[in-house]
């Protein structure tokens, strides 16, 4: 398990994290989610050790891994902005990479090799990485990834610039960890690029924690309402009967009605109360609320 417990950094008279506390178990994926700024990269380089808090604690395994760096070794980690050696070619990057872990110069060849094909950019292998595109060398530092296996991986904005295959492909990639046990960190900017994946979510704005839990626990907490949309020729007493009822979130526009409910109504409720009082409904629909704006009502609080 990665502990963080009350994470404060500060540079100069900006605070980019403050009090920050999650745990990631191993098996899980944790999306750390919030806006540009909000202190998700400070977040991600302190717990692998790139920056130094100012106050708090981390364990990995129970270890501080400023006491011991060698814990750190069981952590892989995908930065946001690629930044590579720009002289050195892209298979020559990956298998000195390979060697660091350990792997012998064959064995860092061979998986260099898989790992490029397998993110569909083993045909530059022999090509300088002055000489990739960004979304190139983003799948670069991904297929980096794979070199060695790891018990936590952190990936910082995976996903960002990516074609839409791709995309889909990391996903899949973060899944097939978390099934082998790897517990997976991921952050983004967009909680819908990643609400198919992750099992819970932290919610972070301007350095602080507005929100742990599931995605369910954030639509409820979060107060957002679902919609029911009714379209009736009798749309100004369907309105009435339904404020009668106790139903009091509605709004009228020519022959449509829009009502929003919460967890706690059934939205077949609504139209059986229309149908007891003889109101003809031509149209019936049912939107659920949005995660997303579950997120965005959160992120402008805090």
């Amino acid at each position: 398990m990665i502990e963080v417990e009350n994470l404060t950094k500060r540079y100069g008279y900006i605070t980019a994290v403050k009090n920050i506390s999650l745990e990631l178990n191993q098996g899980e994926v944790l999306g750390l989610i919030g806006p540009n700024g909000a202190g998700k990269t400070t977040t991600l380089k302190t717990i692998v050790g790139l920056v130094v808090p100012d106050s708090g604690r981390i364990l990995i395994d129970n270890i501080n891994p400023f006491m011991d760096p060698r814990i750190k070794r069981i952590i892989g980690y995908v930065p946001e902005i690629p930044q590579t050696p720009e002289w050195a070619t892209v298979c020559s990057f990956l298998e000195n990479l390979g060697l660091l872990e350990g792997l012998s110069q064959v064995e860092a060849r061979r998986r260099a090799r898989q790992a490029l094909e397998e993110f569909g950019v083993g045909d530059l292998c022999n090509r300088k990485l002055k000489m990739t595109s960004k979304g190139q060398r983003k799948r670069i530092l991904l297929a980096q990834s794979l070199l060695v296996d790891k018990k936590y991986m952190i990936l910082d904005e995976p996903i960002s610039g990516l074609d839409p295959e791709w995309v889909v492909h990391v996903r899949n990639k973060i899944l097939e960890w978390a099934r082998s046990g790897v517990g997976v960190l991921v952050s983004s900017h967009i909680l819908k690029e990643l609400q198919d994946v992750v099992d819970r979510v932290v919610i972070i704005a301007k350095g602080k924690k507005v929100f742990e839990g599931t995605l369910q626990e954030l639509g409820a907490i979060a107060g957002v309402s679902g919609v029911v949309i009714i379209v009736t020729p009798s749309a100004g007493e369907a309105a009435k009967v339904l404020e009668a009822e106790g139903i009091k979130t509605i709004s009228v526009t020519g022959r449509v009605v829009k009502v929003q409910i919460g967890e706690e109504t059934n939205p077949k409720k609504i139209l059986e109360i229309l149908d007891e009082k003889d109101i003809q409904v031509e149209g019936f629909e049912y939107r659920e609320a949005s995660l997303e704006e579950a997120y965005l009502k959160l992120v402008r609080g805090g």
